[in-house]
């Protein structure tokens, strides 16, 4: 039984998740799917949330993990190990890149999902660019480029 839905902040798309631990992308007006179905959780999804831009949809799942997908490609960007049991809840924030998760004991986790953010703090924390491996490990599918492009 899906256990999560939500509109795209312009309301042209709407995510659920379905039967096999994925989520199904539809477009709202012509209810059609838009395939393929987003895979990688090993449990029941519990709730998905589209960022403020609707670019980026979260996944939160009874495996503990949030998943993180590119709409429009729906390849998986990263996933969050939130270190909670299960995931009840995510949502992001509407003003700015924060993401909240509710684990099954009622914990509350923020996280900065956005993407620049990280790459500036992978090269600050790093001081180097990342390795393609290091960048496959901490970026997902997205295309390598250098972390720190001013050194």
């Amino acid at each position: 039984m899906p256990g999560g839905v939500t509109f795209s902040p312009n309301g042209a798309l709407l995510a659920m998740s379905a039967p096999e631990n994925s989520v199904t992308l539809w477009i709202f007006k012509s209810n059609r799917t838009i395939p393929p179905a987003l895979y990688g959780h090993t449990q029941s999804i519990a709730s998905v949330a589209f960022r403020r831009d609707g670019k980026v949809l979260a996944s939160g799942s009874a495996d503990g993990d949030i998943r993180l997908w590119d709409v429009e490609t729906h390849e998986l960007l990263g996933t969050l190990g939130a270190q909670q049991k299960a995931i009840k809840s995510v949502v992001f924030n509407p003003q700015r890149g924060i993401l909240a998760s509710v684990g099954e004991d009622d914990s509350i986790v923020f996280w900065e999902v956005d993407f620049e953010d990280w790459s500036s703090h992978a090269c600050r924390v790093a001081n180097r660019n990342l390795t393609p491996k290091e960048w496959n490990t901490y970026f997902g599918n997205r295309s390598y480029r250098e972390t720190c492009p001013n050194l």
